[in-house]
């Protein structure tokens, strides 16, 4: 029989286990904490951190505004769309961050 447990994200809402896998992999890669992701601190490295969460999640996870605002700690929907497109120009300018973003992305798609 094959049963479906309690603690398994993955079979019971594949989104879910996508978006804290996503977070864990982002505060892993920028060496912050899920705190500091989500708290109202402007350090560059969490604000680097968030923008990378806000790519990947409208990329890969095809995520609103408003979802990704409340993942990030209820932020407003221009404070997302502030943080798009500075991943955007970061990456365009292949800034070190886009290499974080690429090996992140990278390591979501084997997970799922």
């Amino acid at each position: 029989m094959n049963a479906i447990y309690k603690w398994d994200m993955k079979a019971i809402n594949p989104a879910l286990a996508s978006r804290k896998s996503l977070i864990n992999l982002v505060c892993e890669e920028f060496e912050v904490s899920e705190e500091g992701l989500k708290n109202s601190r402007r350090l560059r490295s969490l604000v680097d951190a968030r923008c990378a969460y806000a790519h990947i999640s409208r990329k890969l996870l095809k995520d609103t505004l408003i979802r990704i605002g409340m993942e990030l700690g209820y932020r407003d929907h221009p404070t997302i769309l502030n943080l798009l497109k500075r991943a955007e120009d970061l990456i365009y300018v292949r800034d070190p961050i886009a290499i974080k973003i690429n090996s992140i992305e990278k390591k979501l798609l084997n997970q799922l």
